[in-house]
């Protein structure tokens, strides 16, 4: 069976939640860069479908566009994953 928390208790996790990420600085920075990086991902979702309206796409038509774009974006994403893992791999070795 499984275990419930009052509120209390999950602002409490909560909050230590909070000092650890305080504490690890990796992490801090990555959930700052994730923040940014998932506004800009809204923010290109929002313009696509603005410009697929001013176009008069249809609901089918602005979701077959989004969807291309997925599909379109994916080799480029892992091209650029191997781009900068092999440039961080090359300047770890010259160090």
């Amino acid at each position: 069976m499984e275990k419930r928390i009052s509120g209390s208790e999950s602002w409490k996790v909560f909050k230590d939640t909070l000092k650890e990420i305080k504490n690890n600085k990796t992490v801090l920075f990555f959930l700052i860069a994730f923040f940014f990086y998932i506004d800009g991902v809204h923010t290109i979702i929002n313009m696509a479908v603005a410009y697929g309206k001013s176009l008069n796409l249809d609901s089918t038509g602005l979701l077959l566009a989004l969807l291309m774009t997925q599909i379109i974006a994916l080799p480029f994403f892992f091209i650029i994953g191997y781009v900068f893992f092999n440039k961080s791999v090359k300047q770890s070795k010259e160090k």
